[in-house]
């Protein structure tokens, strides 16, 4: 429980929460939709903040938000001889398909980034326009991973500090 409490984790924990209000005010003020900011930078934690991911964040997202708009138009194009949920269903099929295909030799591409943001933007698909969606996604994504990252840097010196009083202890 020690490990829990002590500051690093406290003041990283209360900067954080700084920048996510900031970012919430804003977004709540430009009437946006903030998830496409909030999924990258839960995609960033669930790759231990390490930097070389952010790249296949952003690009996983675009695709992702793309695919999105390539389904649809693939659904409207063969739903009068399929109807509308063989044409979802073939396109999703592909696209999982092709994350597996490709995945290692191109996965700034066919990542799981860009198959969770393909599902969570299908789930919306039509409340806000894709473009706003990926702006949303790179801008807002940015500044909170970048926030992030500063808020780490400036913090890390207490996570130092920590292990070597831990040292001290254990000797």
């Amino acid at each position: 429980m020690k490990a829990c409490f002590n500051r690093y984790n406290i003041i990283f924990g209360l900067l954080l929460v700084a920048l996510i209000m900031v970012a919430e005010v804003a977004i709540y003020y430009l009437r946006l939709p903030g998830w496409p900011m909030f999924a990258a930078l839960v995609f960033f934690f669930l790759g231990h903040l390490d930097t070389k991911t952010i790249p296949a964040i952003f690009v996983g997202s675009i695709i992702g938000i793309i695919c999105t708009v390539l389904m649809v138009h693939f659904t409207i194009l063969l739903m009068p001889a399929l109807g509308d949920f063989i044409p979802k269903l073939i396109f999703i099929g592909l696209f999982v398909f092709l994350i597996v295909l490709f995945k290692d030799a191109v996965p700034l591409v066919f990542n799981s980034y860009a198959f969770m943001v393909f599902l969570m933007v299908g789930m919306v698909y039509g409340t806000t326009a894709p473009l706003v969606l990926a702006a949303i996604a790179l801008l807002g994504g940015g500044f909170l991973i970048g926030g992030t990252i500063i808020i780490s840097k400036w913090v890390e010196p207490l996570k130092e500090s920590e292990n070597n009083k831990e040292e001290v202890i254990h000797k």
